[in-house]
């Protein structure tokens, strides 16, 4: 993008791409201002925390399209719930205009495949994907490690991202509750997971089979209701009164079994409510094993033949950090590819292929089978053509 200065629009307000709107003023100040907004509700809580930072949030307008047409932007924020994704990214692609949006991309196969399409026209490196944590220093540290060859062959991981209570009774109240607007709890809140387990693995998953569905957050629990933390988090737009009764339709534990091309099996464990929180990982390879927890910030390295801890890093971060020190090392990857054309660490087909293994997943779960995923990459590999993508 020429010169050093970028007009940005957002569409769905909400407090996640409110905190990147935080971290871009941050890191290119005054490159980035905030013009033009669209969100069902006026005064939304994104609103309210730009706000309070100092950012005015610009011109509100009732719909996308107006926006585009008469607020001259440069870049696009999609904040809004996911089954709305590829609608509102055609809309900034047909305008010409650069766009973020918030994982995951689509939320069925219908949509991932519309939106290949879409990327194929338009152009990949014209979409980045919101996937956070793909630039974690953790997860940056491990992938160095992994590359550097010093684990060996990786043969499997076991890995699982446990939410506190308050989170868990956060999604069974907000719009997250309805697998329509989500596509499913695993691909809202764990699609991160499943990239970056990918990503280390480096190859794609053939077979999935999964195992899960609904035993805390459910009407015979409801006596836990008036206690903390379960109202602790305020929800938005679509927001339910109801924790344990919730008219929600998403499971509340997840477990997912999946073997790569390249025969790496990943355990992947998702719970709702653990009050002991947790997202940690267990990579056993030939030469060494690496163990971390993003919540506990650590990493350790253990020497396969002595058994001996080779290398232990501790993380520290504060909530302003965010996801664990990424966002504003995401903030300041996606300055230096908007002002400076560098590439990003990870693209919107990485991004489209994580959602649909999460899709997969899911409908794993559903039909209580063992599902090949063969097929489905090799019509994804047809429209995946993208040129100008990152990797």
């Amino acid at each position: 993008m020429p010169g050093n200065s970028c007009r940005i629009g957002i569409c769905g307000l909400g407090k996640r791409v409110a905190h990147l709107v935080g971290f871009l003023r941050r890191v290119e100040e005054p490159g980035f201002e905030v013009v033009a907004y669209t969100d069902p509700i006026q005064d939304s809580q994104g609103v309210d925390y730009l706000r309070s930072i100092g950012i005015a949030p610009g011109v509100f307008f009732t719909g996308l399209e107006e926006l585009l047409s008469e607020s001259n932007i440069d870049l696009l924020l999609i904040g809004s719930p996911n089954v709305f994704h590829v609608e509102q990214i055609e809309c900034g692609l047909r305008a010409g205009v650069k766009i973020f949006a918030e994982k995951p991309l689509a939320t069925d196969e219908a949509q991932t495949f519309r939106l290949l399409e879409l990327l194929r026209i338009h152009g990949g490196d014209r979409l980045i994907a919101g996937l956070v944590l793909r630039y974690a220093p953790m997860y940056r540290d491990l992938s160095r490690f992994v590359e550097s060859g010093a684990l060996g062959v990786i043969s499997s991981v076991e890995a699982s991202e446990h939410l506190p209570p308050e989170h868990g009774a956060f999604l069974m109240r907000d719009w997250r509750r309805y697998e329509s607007l989500t596509g499913g709890y695993l691909l809202e809140k764990c699609v991160h997971d499943l990239d970056l387990y990918r990503g280390i693995v480096g190859a794609r998953p053939a077979r999935v089979c999964s195992f899960g569905g609904r035993r805390t957050f459910v009407p015979s629990q409801e006596h836990l209701e008036t206690s903390n933390p379960y109202h602790s988090w305020p929800v938005g737009w679509n927001g339910g009164g109801r924790t344990f009764s919730s008219d929600g339709d998403i499971v509340d534990h997840q477990m997912a079994l999946v073997e790569y091309e390249n025969g790496v099996c990943l355990c992947f464990h998702s719970n709702l409510h653990v009050p002991n929180k947790s997202r940690r990982f267990h990579l056993i390879g030939s030469l060494a094993a690496v163990e971390g927890d993003f919540e506990r910030n650590y990493l350790r390295i253990f020497d396969a033949k002595s058994g001996e801890c080779i290398a232990d890093k501790s993380y520290v971060f504060n909530a302003e950090h965010g996801h664990y020190g990424s966002e504003e090392l995401m903030a300041r990857d996606i300055s230096a590819h908007i002002f400076q054309g560098r590439p990003l660490p990870v693209s919107a087909v990485d991004a489209l292929e994580a959602g649909l293994t999460a899709i997969k997943i899911d409908r794993a779960r559903k039909s209580g089978g063992v599902i090949s995923l063969a097929d489905t990459w090799s019509k994804f590999d047809a429209l995946a053509g993208v040129e100008g993508e990152t990797s």
